[in-house]
């Protein structure tokens, strides 16, 4: 490459991606968190038209070649419809393909659905059923070809071109755009990213090579593959390892003058091991040592923290204690609240407590006859006690003039607001062109409540209840003395 041969043709023979067969080692654009961290910084570190040093991955050695860099466009949502041609297709039917995605095309063009056309004539079986929706695509999440020609296109509900790709032939349609956002609404997104990538590693790395250094660590490497050699086969690769015995216990890690011996490591294997693909015995060892020194100088902090940051201290005290407290509650107060016996039991031995203030019951007549509706209040004046249904029976005999419906409400019910005022407790009023004619039967005060009218206050005051019994047991088991002049001092300064 280096010496002028095309990049294209140097992939094609010797890249070791499937997919170079197809697109000459070709990429397209992508962003960031889209490939492993370290290909994507040799990527953004090499100038355009320029081609990398090897860069080494968990895939292996790469040379990239820079093309060119354009500012993030965000992400589209599209739906295309597709003609397949398989790789093997004749030049037949290479343009019958054509010929029917053009067909599809000035369909298109002469008003018909873009979803329907999709479901009935797109071979990409996957998306065809939902109109040719795909999900939502940021650069280098689909092939090169076809991401050329969706992002160009520009308003929604654009419609491109018959095109082709390495499978077929399309038409896409822009659905809708995210643009990339701010950073304050992007944050929770780069935040997710982050911790799902690798360069999550590199800020771990070097905190642990920083706290290597407070601490004074020494490892012994060296030392160490030389016990695991012995002590180590092929069964850790299968998950059926076992501690063997040991006959000595050398130290093999020194932090913050800790010793921990070999006993500890194997545990730790022991522990952590999996079934996987058999590696060396020796590239195993080397990992496993790497991993059990940062793990354990992770945990060596972790246990320092109250000592070295006290306000971590206070704050890991305060929320044990309101954890605790939240466990014990639970089980004294709200667990035992939610028995629906227990609260029958506490509403019926306090029964008297729930009870209604001031109840109206009133009947409510209407009718669209004036005369009518002074007939019922007359009648009413006379007889306050009389039967609705036969009051209104006279005047329902070859229609139905006058209709009733009884209720009962309180004094913040707007249909009988002021009814104290109400001469002989009715009154009367016009809506809608209906005569209402509303009738006080009678007041009440201190009515008992069901229990389902006043569960909530049943609940609450149980809760109560068994809050007041809880602490009367605590005091009688933990005695409680008050300091009354620190208490007295205390009250006067909060009032200076």
């Amino acid at each position: 490459v280096i010496h002028g041969e095309p990049f294209g043709k140097v992939a094609l023979t010797t890249s070791n991606d499937p997919s170079v067969s197809r697109n000459n080692g070709y990429l397209g654009w992508f962003s960031t968190f889209q490939m492993v961290y370290p290909f994507e910084t040799a990527a953004y570190s090499t100038p355009i038209d320029s081609v990398s040093m090897p860069a080494r991955t968990r895939f292996g050695y790469h040379i990239i070649k820079v093309h060119g860099r354009r500012p993030a466009k965000g992400q589209i949502k599209v739906a295309h419809i597709m003609v397949r041609v398989t790789p093997n297709a004749s030049p037949q039917e290479m343009e019958s393909a054509r010929q029917k995605i053009v067909e599809i095309h000035n369909r298109l063009l002469n008003g018909e659905s873009f979803a329907e056309l999709a479901k009935k004539e797109s071979q990409d079986n996957s998306t065809a059923p939902n109109g040719g929706e795909l999900p939502w695509i940021r650069s280098g999440q689909i092939i090169p070809e076809f991401e050329e020609v969706a992002f160009a296109l520009k308003d929604i509900g654009d419609i491109s071109k018959p095109f082709q790709t390495s499978f077929g032939w399309h038409v896409a349609k822009l659905l809708d755009r995210k643009l990339p956002g701010e950073f304050e609404e992007m944050l929770p997104e780069i935040k997710n990213l982050l911790a799902r990538d690798s360069r999550t590693m590199i800020i771990r790395t070097a905190f642990i090579n920083k706290l290597k250094k407070e601490y004074g660590v020494k490892e012994y490497p060296a030392e160490t593959a030389k016990h695991l050699t012995s002590l180590i086969d092929s069964t850790i690769f299968k998950g059926e390892w076992k501690v063997p015995s040991i006959k000595a216990n050398p130290t093999i890690l020194v932090a913050k003058g800790l010793n921990y011996p070999l006993s500890d490591l194997l545990q730790f294997i022991s522990q952590n091991q999996q079934k996987s693909r058999n590696h060396s015995i020796q590239s195993f060892i080397r990992f496993i040592y790497t991993d059990w020194v940062n793990q354990t100088i992770i945990n060596l902090e972790k246990s320092l923290l109250p000592q070295k940051y006290p306000e971590f201290k206070q704050l890991a005290n305060e929320y044990l204690e309101g954890m605790l407290l939240f466990e014990i509650s639970n089980r004294e107060v709200w667990t035992k609240a939610s028995d629906s016996v227990a609260i029958n039991t506490f509403y019926e031995n306090h029964r008297d407590k729930y009870t209604w203030g001031e109840k109206i019951y009133f009947t409510v007549y209407q009718t669209p006859d004036s005369k009518i509706a002074q007939a019922i209040e007359k009648a009413l004046k006379k007889n306050p006690d009389i039967n609705p249904e036969v009051l209104v029976k006279k005047w329902n005999k070859n229609a139905l003039h006058v209709t009733y419906n009884q209720q009962v409400g309180f004094p913040d019910n707007p249909i009988i607001s002021g009814y104290t005022q109400w001469s002989s407790g009715i009154n009367i009023s016009v809506q809608n062109d209906k005569h209402i004619v509303v009738h006080i039967n009678k007041t009440t005060t201190g009515e008992p409540k069901e229990l389902n009218d006043c569960r909530a206050e049943v609940i609450a005051d149980y809760q109560h209840f068994l809050e007041e019994s809880w602490i009367q047991t605590l005091k009688k088991k933990y005695k409680v003395n008050i300091n009354v002049d620190a208490y007295n001092r205390l009250l006067e300064n909060h009032n200076n």
